[in-house]
C-alpha cells in the first residue's frame, strides 16, 4: 500500500513537470520571446506571440512581474499578427495597471491597428488616466482615421492640458481642416504647451488652414486676431497674397498688417501703404511712398504690385525709384520678383515700373534690361533705358546706339539716361550731344549734366548761353548754377523776364535757392502779373455764375460752379505753370525774408473769393494752397 502511494505521488509530478515543460516549451521563456519578436522567420514570431499573449494573461502582483508583462506588452508591436492585435485589445479593455493600457495604446499605434478604433476612442474619452488618454490621442493622429476626429476635438476640452496638447499634435497630423476653428481656440488655451502645439499645428497645416485664418484678421477681439496673425507670420510666401489682399480690406486690415509685420520684419510699409489705399488724393503721397522705400522688403514689393489697380495713378511714379531702392537693397530675390512682374504682369504701367526698378539692381540686371529694350512698346524701351542709367557704366553700350535713334522720343530718354551714369565717358557723351539739332534734346543732355555735377562741363555748357532758343538758355543757366558756376544771375533773371509768360515753374524755383536779393524785383513782378490774370478770372467767373443763375440751368450750386470752371479751363489764371510759378515766387520771397503775402495782397488778393485757382493748386506744386 505504501508504495503504491509512493507511485501516485510520482505520478503527479511526473505529470506536473510534463505540463510544466509543455507550457514553456522545453525551457522556452520570456527572454526567448521577446527576443523572437525581432526574427525573421515567420514561426519563430508566431511561437512569440503565442507565448506572450499567455504570459500577460497571467494576473500577477509583484512590482517586477508587472515589469515583466510591460515588456512584454511593448514586445507584440513589433508583430503584425491578428492574435497580437487581440491580445492588445483585451489588455486596453481588461487590465487595471494603466502603465499596461498605455503601452498597450502604443502597440496598436504601432502596428497601425484600426481594428482596434473603437478602444482607442473609448480609452480617450473615458480613461481616468492623464497617460493613457495622451497615448489614445496621438495613437488616433498616427491612424489617421477621420472618424475619430470628433473625438480629438471634444478632447480640446480635457481639464489636462497634457492631454489637449497631445489632441492639438493629433489633429495636425491628420490635417482636419474642419478642426482649424478648434485649434484658433486652442491659441488663447491657458497653458502654454497648448498655445504652442496649436501654433506649431496650424503652421504645420498651412494649406487646410489658410482660408479659414484669413478670414479670422476680421475678428474683433484684439487677443484672437493678434494669435491668428502671429501664426500668419509664419507661414512664409504661400500667405503673401492672402495677407496683402486682406490687408486692401478695412476689417481685415488691422490683423493682416500685424501678420505681414511678423512675415516681412518691416514696419515701415504698411502704415504709409494703408493711407494711400484709403486716400488716393493725398498732398503727401510721394512722402509716404519715399517711406516705404527707405523701409521696405520683399513682402513690400509683392504688395505693391497686387495691389497696383487700388494705388492712385498720382503716386505710381513715384513707386519706381521707392522700389528700386528696396531692389538695391535685397539683391538677387527682388530681381526675380521685379523680373516675373516685367514679363507676365497684364499691367504695362506695373511692367514699366518692375523695368525702372530693376536698374537698381546694378550690373547683374543689364541682360535683363537688354532684352526688354526689344519690346514693340514705346514705354517699356523708355523703362528699359532708363534703368540702364541707373544700372551703371555697364549699361552705356547698351544705351548708347538709342543716342541716335531717329526716335525723338526714345532719343531724349536716352539722353536723360545718360545723367544717371556717374562716370567721365557718360559726360563726354553729353558734351557731344549739345550739338544736336533739337532743342528738347539740347535742354535733355544739359539737365544730364546738371546730374552729373563735373565742373569740367562748365566752358562748354557756357557756349549755350548763345543757343537761338530761350528756353535752352535758361536750362543752360541753370545747369551752370547746380554746377558751381554763378557768373551770370543777371543773364538768368533776364532771361525768365523777357521769356514768353507763364515761365517754366522749375526756373523760378532756381531763383529762390539762389538766395540773392537780385532777384526780388523779378519775384515781385511775377506775382503781380499773376495777379492781373487772377483778377480776370474772378471777374469772368463771377458774370457767368450770375448769368447760369439766372438761367436757372442747373439743379444745384455744385453744378454751377462746375459749369463756370468748365467754361474757363483755358483761362491763363487756371493754367498750371502760372499757378506754380507764382507760389514758387511766393517760396522763393520768404526764403529771402521779404513780404510775399503783402506783395500779393497789395495786387488785390482775396482768399475769400469763391472763385479763387490758388485754392486748389496741381500736385505737382512743392507749395500748399493758398486759402
Amino acid at each position: 500500500m505504501k508504495t503504491w502511494c509512493c507511485f501516485q505521488q510520482m505520478a503527479r509530478m511526473l505529470l506536473l513537470l510534463t505540463a510544466v515543460f509543455l507550457l514553456t516549451g522545453c525551457g522556452y521563456s520570456l527572454k526567448d520571446a521577446l527576443r523572437d519578436t525581432q526574427a525573421t522567420q515567420d514561426s519563430a514570431r508566431l511561437k512569440a506571440v503565442n507565448y506572450l499573449s499567455e504570459y500577460i494573461a497571467q494576473r500577477t502582483k509583484t512590482e517586477r512581474e508587472q515589469s515583466q508583462r510591460r515588456k512584454a506588452v511593448v514586445a507584440l508591436g513589433n508583430v503584425p499578427a491578428r492574435k497580437s492585435i487581440n491580445t492588445l485589445r483585451l489588455v486596453l479593455m481588461h487590465e487595471t495597471n494603466s502603465v499596461l493600457r498605455r503601452e498597450a495604446i502604443r502597440s496598436l499605434g504601432k502596428l497601425q491597428a484600426r481594428e482596434a478604433l473603437v478602444e482607442v476612442r473609448d480609452a480617450l474619452r473615458e480613461d481616468k488616466d492623464l497617460d493613457v488618454r495622451m497615448a489614445a490621442a496621438a495613437t488616433l493622429g498616427g491612424l489617421g482615421d477621420q472618424a475619430a476626429r470628433r473625438d480629438l476635438i471634444l478632447a480640446l476640452k480635457d481639464p489636462q492640458p497634457a492631454v489637449r496638447t497631445a489632441a492639438v499634435r493629433a489633429l495636425t497630423e491628420m490635417k482636419v481642416g474642419v478642426a482649424v476653428p478648434r485649434m484658433v481656440d486652442a491659441l488663447l488655451d491657458n497653458h502654454i504647451d497648448v498655445r504652442m502645439a496649436a501654433s506649431n499645428g496650424l503652421v504645420k497645416i498651412k494649406k487646410e488652414a489658410l482660408p479659414y485664418l484669413i478670414k479670422e484678421l476680421t475678428f474683433r477681439k484684439d487677443k484672437r486676431r493678434k494669435r491668428v496673425a502671429t501664426v500668419l507670420g509664419r507661414y512664409g510666401e504661400m500667405a503673401w497674397v492672402p495677407l496683402i489682399k486682406a490687408f486692401a480690406l478695412r476689417p481685415s486690415r488691422k490683423g493682416a498688417q500685424t501678420a505681414l509685420e511678423a512675415a516681412s520684419g518691416d514696419s515701415a510699409t504698411w502704415d504709409p501703404l494703408g493711407k494711400l489705399l484709403d486716400d488716393p488724393s493725398l498732398e503727401n503721397g510721394p512722402q509716404l511712398v519715399q517711406q516705404i522705400g527707405s523701409g521696405g522688403s520683399l513682402v513690400s514689393i509683392h504688395a505693391v504690385f497686387t495691389l497696383w489697380e487700388k494705388l492712385s495713378v498720382s503716386y505710381r511714379l513715384a513707386f519706381r525709384e521707392a522700389l528700386g531702392k528696396i531692389t538695391m537693397k535685397i539683391g538677387p530675390r527682388a530681381r526675380t520678383i521685379l523680373d516675373n512682374v516685367a514679363q507676365n504682369n497684364s499691367d504695362l504701367s506695373a511692367r514699366s515700373t518692375a523695368i525702372f526698378a530693376l536698374g537698381y539692381a546694378g550690373e547683374e540686371a543689364v541682360p535683363s534690361l537688354q532684352m526688354y529694350l526689344q519690346s514693340n512698346s514705346a514705354l517699356i524701351k523708355k523703362s528699359a533705358l532708363l534703368a540702364l542709367g541707373h544700372a551703371g557704366e555697364t549699361g552705356l553700350d547698351a544705351i548708347k546706339p538709342y543716342l541716335s535713334s531717329d526716335n525723338e522720343e526714345l532719343r531724349q530718354t536716352a539722353v536723360l539716361a545718360l545723367g544717371n551714369v556717374k562716370s567721365p565717358k557718360a559726360v563726354e557723351m553729353l558734351l557731344k550731344i549739345l550739338n544736336d539739332k533739337v532743342a528738347t534734346i539740347r535742354m535733355a543732355a544739359l539737365k544730364s549734366l546738371a546730374k552729373q555735377g563735373d565742373k569740367r562741363a562748365i566752358p562748354v555748357v557756357r557756349t549755350m548761353l548763345k543757343d537761338s532758343f530761350n528756353d535752352v538758355v535758361l536750362t543752360a543757366i541753370q545747369t551752370l548754377l547746380q554746377l558751381g558756376d554763378e557768373k551770370n544771375l543777371k543773364l538768368y533773371i533776364a532771361a525768365i523776364k523777357y521769356s514768353p509768360y507763364p515761365p517754366d515753374p522749375s526756373y523760378v524755383k532756381t531763383l529762390g535757392q539762389l538766395g540773392d536779393s537780385q532777384v526780388v524785383p523779378l519775384l515781385e513782378r511775377l506775382i503781380k502779373r499773376y495777379m492781373r490774370h487772377w483778377k480776370s478770372y474772378r471777374s469772368k467767373s463771377r458774370r457767368l455764375y450770375r448769368r447760369y443763375r439766372r438761367k436757372r440751368k442747373f439743379a444745384d450750386d455744385n453744378d454751377l460752379l462746375n459749369a463756370v470752371q468748365q467754361k474757363l479751363k483755358e483761362h491763363i489764371a487756371v493754367q498750371p505753370n502760372a499757378i506754380c510759378s507764382v507760389l514758387e515766387s511766393i517760396r522763393a520771397l520768404t526764403k529771402l525774408n521779404q513780404p510775399a503775402f503783402r506783395t500779393l495782397q497789395r495786387a488785390g488778393y482775396r482768399s475769400t473769393s469763391r472763385f479763387n485757382p490758388l485754392q486748389s493748386p496741381p500736385k505737382s506744386c512743392p507749395w500748399p494752397s493758398l486759402k
